[in-house]
């Protein structure tokens, strides 16, 4: 009777112990799935690479002729960004990049402006004070986020008065190229 009784025990130990065994194997499958369920990345999910870095206009860009309602000003701008009208002007913006065609002449809405030079530019516009500098932009509408930009400001002469041309971008973007291009298509009349 007593191999009996050890016999009826092991077995129940055995018993015990494989039902823990699966709790526990059950355990750490619902907490893998939880885990996968919450959003964390598995490790063989590559990321998208970043095709330009922010604040390059693509060298493929194309380019639409903005005509203020007057006629007296002409411009290049990259298609797809969005406008604004003021009184003053016209702007044209995409994430942190910038175009701003005005009247006046000097720096507008600037903050944190460093690093300011002053050349004379050609244009097909004509001879254009140019004006480099950096400055913070304004913060993102939705994130708040703030970067430092480069700018380039022209300013040319105008039957009405002075027009400046301004462009900005992230600091560090290549966008001279596109730069030189808008530029070349600023005309007043």
């Amino acid at each position: 009777m007593p191999t009996r009784t050890v016999l009826l025990a092991l077995c129940a130990l055995c018993a015990t112990l494989c039902a823990c065994a699966s709790n526990q194997a059950a355990k750490i499958r619902t907490t893998s799935s939880a885990a996968v369920a919450h959003g964390a990345q598995r490790a063989d999910t590559p990321l998208l690479a970043e095709t330009s870095p922010p604040g390059d206009i693509p060298d493929s860009q194309a380019f639409v002729v903005y005509t203020s309602p007057n006629g007296h000003v002409t411009v290049a701008y990259p298609e797809g960004w969005e406008r604004t009208s003021q009184p003053a002007g016209v702007t044209f913006v995409h994430d942190f990049n910038g175009e701003r065609i005005r009247k006046g002449s000097g720096i507008a809405d600037a903050s944190a402006v460093r690093d300011l030079k002053s050349t004379t530019a050609k244009a097909p516009g004509g001879v254009a004070t140019l004006l480099t500098y950096s400055s913070n932009s304004l913060p993102n509408a939705i994130t708040g986020k703030r970067v430092r930009l480069l700018n380039n400001t022209y300013i040319f002469k105008a039957p009405s008065g002075p027009v400046a041309l301004d462009l900005w971008a992230p600091l560090g973007a290549d966008n001279v190229d596109q730069w030189k291009h808008i530029a070349s298509t600023f005309k007043t009349r």
